[in-house]
């Protein structure tokens, strides 16, 4: 690659269905709404548990639907992959993760700036400092 001109450069554009929300999916927007709300006021967001939730099939593509997806995402492997992917509501994250065999171990609607799961470990740093001053100094 040369240049900015050369990155691809998809833009997905999704909308929202036209149906009303299910009465469940209508209970988690209200809980997204709240916890947004949380979020600028206080800095505090929190994590909806989709699977402790009573959701069809159904429901739950609509959730997914009606939130669609955002312009980031990431994918990390340690101890079995675990996705993560912005909303296109800034501040709502997908995040899931699978074991090695690829089952789903949880399924979880984060509001937060950046989901936890992203941010460097305070030890690894430690370990980055050391990396870096050993390519320095060999």
């Amino acid at each position: 690659m040369r240049g900015l001109a050369d990155i691809p450069v998809r833009i997905a554009r999704h909308a929202a269905p036209d149906t009303a929300p299910s009465p469940q999916v209508g209970a988690l927007l209200q809980e997204l709404h709240a916890l947004i709300t949380a979020l600028q006021t206080t800095e505090k967001g929190g994590t909806i548990d989709i699977r402790s939730y009573p959701l069809s099939p159904q429901d739950r593509e609509q959730l997914y639907l009606i939130l669609g997806e955002g312009e980031v995402s990431a994918r990390i492997d340690a101890l079995g992959p675990s996705e993560i992917q912005e909303t296109r509501i800034p501040g709502i994250w997908r995040v899931t993760h699978y074991n090695e065999h690829r089952s789903m171990l949880t399924e979880h609607v984060v509001v937060t700036r950046i989901p936890d799961i992203l941010m460097t470990d305070p030890r690894d740093l430690s370990s980055s400092l050391d990396q870096l001053t050993r390519l320095l100094d060999p």
